[in-house]
């Protein structure tokens, strides 16, 4: 049995899902080829436009922003596993954004009610494993008790 091109193997990785610089060679490691060769193979792949380490962020950011949501801090922090730091993140994925993302998650949770204290401690630890940051969280619930002037939640504008 012949060894695999690690180009091939990249180009077919590439067929599941983009990745960042830092995930490909990650990925091609893993497979055993040398780093010589996987270094080789994410130059060669970023040279033809295949691997875009802004491209990638922009991607998890809006997929985590609409599906299987995470916080601020989630998403930065897998960025930075991957080896990507982005200057301008908080202009992709404002505290604004995320919390309206809260107080969609908080409504549809509690399904429209009040949010009782131990609703509450249990939303927040969700929340808090997703990554979201506290002062956000803290906000939207503070919002939820009615300290709006009607009482109602200004959640409805997230999607």
């Amino acid at each position: 049995m012949s060894r695999q091109d690690p180009f091939s193997y990249g180009v077919w990785l590439l067929r599941y899902g983009s990745k960042s610089r830092g995930g490909m060679k990650a990925a091609l490691l893993k497979k055993g080829f040398s780093a010589p060769e996987a270094d080789g193979t994410v130059a060669k792949l970023a040279d033809l436009g295949y691997l875009d380490d802004r491209r990638y962020a922009e991607e998890l950011i809006r997929r985590r922003k609409t599906n299987n949501v995470r916080g601020k801090g989630w998403v930065l922090r897998t960025l930075r596993e991957e080896g990507i730091f982005l200057a301008d993140f908080d202009a992709l994925y404002s505290d604004e954004e995320e919390r309206r993302i809260i107080g969609a998650l908080l409504e549809k949770w509690s399904r429209g009610h009040e949010i009782s204290d131990k609703e509450r401690q249990r939303f927040y630890g969700r929340l808090q494993s997703r990554g979201f940051n506290r002062e956000n969280i803290f906000q939207c619930f503070d919002s939820c008790r009615g300290e709006g002037a009607d009482g109602d939640s200004d959640f409805s504008e997230y999607p």
